[in-house]
């Protein structure tokens, strides 16, 4: 949770529900938030990133936060496991280090880091996540999605974004539209999966103390969940 002060809630009408970091620009983990904002039209408000994502318009693609390709994929995948480039490794097999060299002396490398990476230590073993059952909570375009099926996991992968849905179907079949606060209503999701990912979405809600318990909820007792916030 931030430490830092944050401006007060705008003031609400009564037909109007505000996301305190969509539309006052607040960039929120403070559970004070909790119960002074009311739930928005979520799948409206960022469905938009996803259709722009997919049709492939400037800004929209080509980064850290959003790529699916092989080269962004292997980059999360490192990030989660250390191992770097497993998917161009089983691709290219004994022409994997002269790619590696190329990609290096190139600058390919250096330019896919626009945008930032996060390093876990200690990392999860490349073997952890076979046969895992794992939930990409907002998917988005399916990145995390196509990292997990990478490692073998079995993954289900859920968002409020039709067009971040339509991405992710390319890449996994299990794919369905939920929100984070639709979790008590789903029994079947409840202590469910052995890891669950939810990566740059609690704090963008109406209530980020809430969305974090109903993503935790998804995780079985002895399971993993991986939030990242910013």
């Amino acid at each position: 949770m931030s430490n830092q002060p944050h401006p007060a809630p705008t003031e609400e009408t009564e037909d109007e529900a505000r996301n305190p970091d969509f539309d006052d620009g607040i960039v929120v983990w403070n559970d004070s938030f909790s119960g002074r904002y009311r739930p928005v039209a979520y799948d409206r408000q960022f469905d938009d990133q996803w259709r722009l994502f997919l049709e492939r318009k400037e800004g929209f693609h080509a980064h850290t936060g959003v790529e699916v390709s092989d080269p962004y994929i292997d980059d999360r995948i490192e990030e989660l496991t250390g191992q770097r480039g497993l998917l161009a490794r089983r691709k290219w097999g004994l022409l994997y280090p002269l790619l590696a060299c190329v990609n290096i002396l190139s600058g390919r490398d250096a330019r896919r880091k626009v945008g930032g990476t996060l390093l876990l230590e200690p990392y999860f073993p490349a073997d952890f996540f076979a046969g895992k059952r794992c939930l990409d909570f907002g998917c988005g375009g399916g990145r995390w999605t196509r990292v997990l099926l990478a490692l073998g996991a079995l993954v289900k992968s859920v968002d409020v974004s039709q067009n971040g849905l339509e991405s992710t179907r390319r890449f996994n079949p299990d794919t369905e539209y939920l929100d984070l606060f639709s979790v008590a209503a789903r029994p079947d999701l409840v202590e469910a999966f052995d890891f669950t990912i939810s990566w740059g979405v609690v704090m963008c809600t109406h209530d980020p103390l809430v969305a974090f318990q109903n993503a935790a909820r998804t995780v079985r007792p002895g399971g993993y969940l991986y939030l990242m916030v910013y």
